[in-house]
């Protein structure tokens, strides 16, 4: 599969069909923000937790990655990282935290 984002140039003949990608990034808005913000109240609830762009401050892939490796240790999982650097542990803690996940 090819997927480009030069839509603006030369199109692709006999293209099988487009993707839609508009809602992957949340739009840094007063209503995302907030939505960012009350997620971790209900992180948990059922057994269901939420990772990704909207759970992070920020909306950077790193930090997305990271908060679902915070769901994966929430569900059960270790800690991915080495224990000795306390400086990453000290923030994956903080971003657990962030994210509502104790």
């Amino acid at each position: 599969m090819l997927v480009t984002y030069n839509h603006g140039r030369k199109t692709i003949k006999n293209a099988y069909g487009k993707v839609s990608n508009a809602r992957a990034h949340p739009e840094l808005c007063i209503r995302n923000l907030i939505i960012g913000i009350l997620i971790r109240f209900i992180q948990g609830f059922n057994n269901t937790y939420y990772c990704g762009s909207y759970t992070t401050p920020g909306n950077g892939h790193d930090l997305s990655l990271l908060s679902g490796f915070a769901v994966a240790r929430a569900i059960g999982a270790e800690y991915p990282f080495i224990p000795e650097d306390r400086e990453a542990k000290r923030d994956f803690e903080k971003l657990c935290r962030l994210m509502g996940i104790v």
